[in-house]
């Protein structure tokens, strides 16, 4: 909410420009990042049809740009990868000393520090995530190097955040007011079903007095 509220927005081609002291946003489409192998262009019909014709350039011309991945995106086995376990491994290498780091504003070990991966595809889109974190431990790191996940978050690699029962989980006051809502309602559905149920009663004794037909 508040934190949303500061971040800046703007078109993923504008990140190589951005200014290292804000933090921003971006929201990709598949067009932002797949394309034909063969021409480096996109034709979504084509690719619903035929998905295998496609790459993704999103570890080339996004990611490196990215501190933060959530990743949503639909996947399948014959559908392009957004990372692949020698992308983390590329995106993970250490930064070069830049002349921009300043007081507050420090270099960071690598760029991309953390990905919470909504779609849960272990395996998936996300090649590295092979397993779903849990509401009660929802965080993992990612060694890219040695290709393992360890339950701390501390140490080198990529903080990684996978709850497959994620969208079923709501927070109590959500759940506290939708009851405060719905409760004025309550007594008023279940008359209105009674009512009902008693109106289709009456409706099918009706038709079987007139058809001959009685039931017990």
């Amino acid at each position: 909410s508040e934190v949303l509220r500061s971040v800046a927005w703007i078109s993923h081609s504008a990140y190589s420009s951005a200014d290292l002291r804000k933090v921003y946003g971006t929201v990709l489409s598949r067009h932002h990042h797949l394309v034909r192998k063969t021409d480096g262009a996109y034709d979504p019909a084509e690719y619903d049809k035929h998905p295998e014709l496609y790459t993704s350039r999103f570890s080339t011309d996004i990611a490196p740009y990215a501190t933060c991945v959530i990743n949503g995106i639909y996947w399948e086995q014959h559908t392009p990868r957004l990372l692949s376990r020698q992308d983390a491994q590329r995106l993970l290498a250490p930064l070069k000393p830049s002349a921009s780091a300043t007081e507050g504003c420090p270099e960071l070990p690598h760029k991309l520090l953390a990905i919470c991966d909504i779609s849960a595809d272990t395996g998936g889109s996300i090649e590295f995530m092979t397993e779903c974190t849990t509401i009660d431990s929802p965080f993992c790191m990612y060694d890219a190097d040695l290709h393992i996940i360890h339950d701390s978050v501390e140490g080198l690699g990529i903080l990684m955040c996978s709850i497959d029962n994620l969208p079923a989980q709501l927070p109590i006051e959500s759940t506290e007011c939708f009851g405060d809502m719905l409760f004025p309602y309550i007594e008023e559905m279940f008359t209105f079903l009674e009512d009902t149920q008693g109106g289709l009663q009456h409706k099918v004794s009706q038709h079987n007095q007139q058809n001959g037909t009685f039931n017990n």
